[in-house]
């Protein structure tokens, strides 16, 4: 009788696709190495599993808790947030926003297929559209927290290159002027073998420290695109679904189970029960 008595509950679900980074192959070396250096993936790159720890985060729950749906409540549409959809319990706003977010985390499910790296999100309300609402916002919310996340790092990763950029440029700058002042006091460098072996040595040192100086500032300047373009970190590849029905609460079953069950606890009751004395 308490499963008639529960509100029934709707789930809408998508599937989405963490898009791929900049492979090191098509970035310099020099900005995988900075990357990693600053403790994130080259070009920002999120994977299933992170989107999904990160769909369950306070800060993504919070903005979505926080959202105005439209809801048909008791046949009469209205907007609100679902702390008051939900109306948990609370004496406080503080405890009932609290109380709200432990249900909205409970209600949100999150799958991975390992081979093909999806990530399938499931989303349960007290509503079909609603469901569909709150799955539509997680993912808006997903974009926007990654979206914000790859410009941080891109503004870190940028202040980093930028100064070993005018380190390199100083570096490149006294190699250049130690070979100039070698070649001035040695004029006839090329007529004996040592001193064509140390300027080949000083002319290894000027290119080195010029393909250092190239691989730093296009590093930087890369940095500086990602810092202010907006790449969508993930593809979404199945829209939230809108469900025709409710999910099933297995009464076919349970009921039956709970009768039994329900049987049994009064054979064990009538069982152990005292008789009366002289019976």
């Amino acid at each position: 009788m308490v499963l008639l008595l529960l509100p029934r509950r709707w789930e809408s679900s998508s599937l989405v696709m963490p898009r791929q980074s900049r492979s090191p192959a098509a970035m310099l070396g020099a900005y995988a190495g900075l990357a990693s250096l600053l403790g994130a993936e080259a070009g920002g790159a999120a994977t299933p599993a992170f989107l999904a720890d990160l769909a369950l985060s306070r800060e993504v729950l919070l903005a979505v808790l926080m959202h105005r749906y439209r809801h048909d409540r008791d046949g009469t549409p209205v907007e609100a947030t679902l702390v008051e959809l939900l109306k948990p319990w609370g004496s406080t706003p503080e405890q009932r926003r609290d109380a709200a977010l432990k249900r909205l985390a409970r209600s949100i499910r999150t799958s991975i297929t390992l081979r093909s790296g999806l990530l399938r999100l499931t989303v349960e309300a007290p509503g079909g559209d609603l469901a569909r609402q709150v799955n539509r916002r997680l993912l808006t919310v997903l974009d926007s927290v990654n979206q914000a996340r790859i410009r941080q790092q891109a503004a870190e990763e940028r202040r980093f290159a930028e100064a070993r950029v005018a380190e390199a440029s100083r570096a490149l700058a006294e190699a250049e002027r130690d070979l100039l002042r070698f070649e001035e006091a040695n004029r006839a460098w090329r007529q004996f073998p040592a001193t064509a072996i140390e300027y080949a040595r000083r002319q290894r040192e000027v290119t080195l420290r010029q393909t250092a100086y190239t691989g730093l500032a296009q590093a930087a300047e890369q940095a500086r695109l990602d810092e202010v373009h907006e790449v969508p970190v993930m593809a979404v590849l199945e829209s939230p679904s809108l469900p025709s029905r409710p999910v099933s609460r297995h009464l076919a079953v349970l009921v039956p189970v709970g009768g039994v069950v329900g049987a049994l606890l009064w054979l064990l009751v009538v069982a152990v029960r005292p008789r009366p004395a002289g019976s």
